[in-house]
């Protein structure tokens, strides 16, 4: 399995090198302890179809108007959801409900979003979020939702993102 890291950019200069990260599929991680994995990435592009209504044209007629949303779904798992301690307190669990309730956007910095990830075995998907003022992107937390495991002690996410040109897409 492939490092994947999660990463969230708060200040003007963050970048994948932020504290405010979780680091999935550790080498050598083992589900008996708190770990942290992602098991399938999807991205889902979707193409905005118009039908055209003008005068000159057929109606029925369609056009491909480009892309409207790309989005990033993110399945996987945190193990030992009840913790190390045994005292219901996971640090990942934790760390995704704090990015989860707090702002999605920081106002004048980061406008269009707070996430980025790193896939270390396919960089192709690695997204590292910008904040100049000619090349603006992010991707940003749509939602998330969890499946509770009780038996395997273990806790299934399933993480929506959406990237965040700033222009529309």
């Amino acid at each position: 399995m492939a490092e994947i890291i999660l990463f969230r950019v708060t200040e003007n200069l963050d970048n994948h090198t932020t504290e405010d990260k979780i680091v999935f599929n550790t080498p050598h991680s083992k589900s008996s302890v708190e770990n942290a994995f992602i098991t399938k990435l999807y991205n889902v592009p979707t193409e905005g179809i118009g039908n055209n209504q003008g005068a000159t044209t057929p109606t029925g007629d369609q056009s491909a108007l480009g892309t409207i949303e790309d989005i990033l779904v993110i399945d996987g798992f945190i193990s030992k959801r009840n913790g190390d301690g045994n005292d219901g307190h996971n640090s990942y669990l934790a760390t995704l409900k704090l990015w989860e309730i707090e702002p999605k956007e920081v106002d004048g910095i980061w406008e269009l979003g707070r996430i980025g990830i790193i896939v270390n075995d396919n960089h192709n998907a690695d997204l590292i979020p910008k904040n100049t003022e000619d090349d603006q992107f992010a991707y940003l937390w749509e939602r998330i939702e969890y499946t509770s495991d009780f038996k395997g002690n273990r806790e299934s996410f399933k993480l929506f993102l959406r990237l965040n040109r700033g222009d529309g897409t």
